[in-house]
């Protein structure tokens, strides 16, 4: 599996919000491939991916989630497994970046 447009997913959220993105990767080996697992070691990172065969010069997508419910201010950073039977088994997505604090008007 290759071709990710990109490796590594930046965030800039509010400590109540939930975002997600989308990768898309290219098959750009000889023969079939698939991804056969999508995991974080974080809760509130998940994530799901295109089922099924991917042929030789077609697209598939894996979609991140990131929770920013409970999570305090500050940068972070968590990592997104993807397993495949691909040479290169298994590939790392970085995601990272900031929780800004959500302030409340006083009264």
């Amino acid at each position: 599996m290759k071709s990710y447009k990109q490796d590594t997913i930046n965030f800039e959220i509010f400590n109540n919000k939930i975002q997600t993105r989308t990768i898309g990767f290219t098959n750009t080996g000889t023969a079939p491939i698939v991804v056969t697992r999508v995991f974080s070691d974080c809760g509130c990172t998940a994530a799901s991916y295109t089922k099924g065969e991917i042929a030789p010069g077609e697209r598939g997508e894996v979609t991140v989630r990131f929770n920013g419910k409970g999570r305090t201010h500050g940068r972070f950073q968590e990592v997104v497994r993807i397993k495949t039977n691909a040479k290169n088994r298994q590939v790392l997505i970085i995601v990272s970046g900031i929780i800004k604090q959500k302030y409340r008007k006083s009264e």
